[in-house]
């Protein structure tokens, strides 16, 4: 049977890799975690417990243990969140323990910015790195557009769908062409009778 602190070790242990790649690239977020090392966190997610401790490089390590400096316990819908809202996904994130600690790695996950272009450049060179993150900028920006527009027209439908009652911009435009419409038809029954 597997204890429950080493259940979590393998996201715990492929996190570590991707937080330690991008905490190497930022010299200021080693920094910020320095004066904690020693220290140990929780990042939760649903089910999902990945432990981390800070080490006196400024990096992280696994952990197994249920003894944690702070808690940070990221909102349901966070990979959603944060591709959609970084600014909504942070407001929603809920720390707990040291304050000083909860401080620093608040600091360092709002502002920690992965630089796809500088690793794509390692393995196709500058201009197709270059190539490829514009893409992706593009790519993200209509993925972004298209999710929120679905999310509008969706809320739209649901709106229309669940209130019995038409809303009151939309009776007023009705009015508007129900009235234009009489003027119309007043002006062509006019022109008929001098006709007739």
């Amino acid at each position: 049977m597997v204890s429950e602190g080493r259940r979590y070790d393998l996201p715990s242990q492929c996190a570590v890799q991707v937080f330690n790649h991008l905490l190497r690239a930022e010299s200021w977020a080693r920094a910020a975690l320095l004066p904690h090392a020693g220290r140990a966190f929780s990042l939760r997610m649903r089910e999902w417990k990945l432990n981390f401790g800070v080490t006196a490089d400024g990096v992280l390590e696994a952990r197994d243990h249920d003894d944690f400096d702070a808690v940070i316990v990221m909102p349901d819908a966070a990979p959603w969140l944060w591709w959609r809202d970084r600014a909504a996904f942070f407001g929603q994130m809920r720390l707990s323990g040291s304050a000083e600690f909860c401080e620093a790695l608040a600091h360092v996950f709002r502002n920690l910015r992965w630089d796809r272009e500088a690793d794509l450049a390692r393995i196709v060179g500058d201009i197709a790195a270059h190539r490829i993150e514009n893409g992706l900028v593009r790519a993200q920006d209509t993925g972004a557009d298209i999710a929120s527009r679905l999310v509008d027209g969706l809320a739209e439908a649901l709106n229309e769908r669940a209130s019995p009652v038409v809303q009151r911009g939309r009776l007023d435009d009705w009015r508007t062409s129900l009235d234009l419409f009489r003027t119309d038809l007043a002006r062509l029954e006019e022109r008929v009778g001098r006709l007739a």
